[in-house]
């Protein structure tokens, strides 16, 4: 049977009753068996899972189906996480676990893993009487000789549904703990139950990287920067970059995406990671994105679309009781002072960047001997224009030196484009 003809004889399934789909189910999980699960798309079952996922994305009434029969509502929210995972669950680039464990109420199942070299995905389900007072909190343990970025919580608490955090790492061990703490909506301190589940990675599983070394000389709004090498993994991309030691300014983000011969994009950030800072310097050199490494084709490509910068002399002094201050910073004005025992909160009102996204990114405060002042920070949406961001400062002081994020949003007339082979 090809494809064509597998495509229709899942819509057949999907008109009719659930044995029907189940028997597809069987035979999907039969070619699943033969454990071709990667390095080409659309074979054993990726070919159903790619038709799958074309039904759920473009057919409301077809998802609406789906998440009515228990065996296939996982992968009907699983896909729409992110490009990068869509292909690696139709490429059966998946891990099972089933561990469970109970706690006061409380049942925590880890069903799947999706693991490169640099990320853990972990998708889990949790029951309770009580959902709606619980939030939680996922970590991992690790040796001491494994580094990593961090974990993001990419869950929306709900009574069953499958969550899901991602950890980010230098190298995946074969054996780590995924920790998840639960804890009291009404009162944030308080964990109610602890989990620890034992994960064994299966490494043999782990598709490596692909590597490409680039080595392209970039110019950002006068600045001079080197796009290095690509690493693809099957979870993300890792773009690094170099800059030139007389760059009079700092990169603090760079705006890109890849796109794929057919128009496909995958856009900058990988499940909540957008880059990581260098030591010895303050630039932001290592950039992460979704990834086409499922994807077959001879090339693909890397689009810049603008960049912000910072000057490596502003520093801004601002007087807290007005709001004055020598130098104006793009986007932002003073919304007021306030003080609070030995703290000053400090509100400003942040244009929203229409152009790269809605970001308020925050800003660093010193006193006159460069000591750091920051001891907290939020931000909150105020319109469709703008959001409002607080600052808690360790000082009661008048004048407050700045360091800005950025003092340059640079976009070019046209795109700078680079071709990937």
């Amino acid at each position: 049977m090809n494809r064509n003809d597998e495509f229709k004889a899942l819509t057949r399934a999907l008109e009719e009753e659930a044995p029907s789909l189940n028997a597809s189910l069987r035979k999907a999980e039969r070619r699943r068996a033969r454990k071709r699960y990667m390095i080409r798309p659309l074979i054993g079952l990726a070919a159903v899972f790619a038709v799958f996922v074309a039904l759920v994305n473009l057919s409301t009434p077809v998802a609406s189906a789906l998440s009515r029969i228990p065996v296939l509502t996982d992968l009907v929210r699983a896909v729409r996480f992110s490009p990068s995972l869509e292909a690696a669950v139709q490429n059966d680039y998946v891990q099972l676990d089933g561990q469970s464990q109970t706690k006061n109420g409380v049942t925590v199942t880890v069903e799947y893993l999706i693991v490169d070299d640099q990320q853990l995905h972990v998708f889990y389900r949790l029951e309770t009487e009580e959902p709606d007072r619980i939030s939680t909190i996922p970590s991992v343990i690790l040796e001491p000789d494994v580094s990593f970025y961090g974990v993001s919580n990419l869950s929306q608490e709900s009574e069953g549904d499958l969550m899901h955090a991602a950890v980010f790492m230098t190298q995946t061990p074969e054996y780590l703990t995924f920790r998840l703490q639960v804890m009291d909506c009404d009162d944030p301190d308080l964990e109610l139950v602890r989990f620890d589940f034992p994960l064994h990675v299966d490494t043999t599983m782990i598709a490596p990287a692909k590597t490409r070394v680039l080595d392209q000389p970039v110019e950002l709004s006068g600045q001079r920067f080197t796009l290095k090498q690509l690493e693809i993994y099957p979870t993300h991309i890792t773009l690094h970059l170099e800059e030139d030691a007389d760059n009079t300014a700092w990169l603090d983000q760079l705006h890109f995406y890849f796109e794929t011969e057919d128009g496909k994009q995958f856009s900058a950030g990988s499940s909540g990671l957008i880059s990581q800072g260098e030591d010895n310097t303050d630039s932001a050199l290592t950039y992460y994105a979704e990834s086409p490494y499922f994807y077959e084709a001879d090339s693909f490509k890397l689009v810049v679309f603008g960049a912000k910068l910072r000057d490596k002399s502003v520093w801004i002094p601002l007087d807290l009781e007005t709001g004055e201050s020598e130098t104006t910073f793009p986007g932002y004005s003073f919304a007021g002072r306030k003080i609070e025992g030995n703290q000053s909160v400090v509100s400003f009102l942040v244009e929203t960047d229409s152009i790269f996204g809605d970001h308020a990114w925050p800003i660093s405060f010193y006193d006159k001997a460069g000591r750091s002042l920051n001891t907290n920070g939020e931000s909150m949406y105020h319109d469709d224009q703008t959001h409002v961001e607080t600052y808690y400062l360790d000082t009661t002081d008048r004048i407050v030196y700045m360091k800005p994020i950025f003092t340059d949003r640079w976009q070019p007339e046209t795109p700078l484009v680079y071709t990937i082979h």
